[in-house]
């Protein structure tokens, strides 16, 4: 099994990325009660990129 090295994008600031990120979530989620927060995680992950993924783990029996 070959291991693909991860592609390099030039001029990307992984760390200003993460920081932005970080920002809009802040600005979305600082008025909110615990609830309200827990529910906007919930469906950020159902709706964001890794729903699918997210969605399809679900399914999945658990491994006990």
């Amino acid at each position: 099994m070959s291991e693909e090295k991860p592609k390099i994008i030039e001029g990307f600031d992984c760390i200003a990325f993460k920081r932005k990120a970080q920002e809009q979530i802040y600005r979305e989620t600082k008025d909110m009660t615990p609830e309200q927060y827990l529910e906007y995680v919930h469906r950020s992950v159902q709706e964001g990129e890794m729903g699918e993924i997210w969605r399809k783990f679900q399914k999945k029996p658990a491994i006990r």
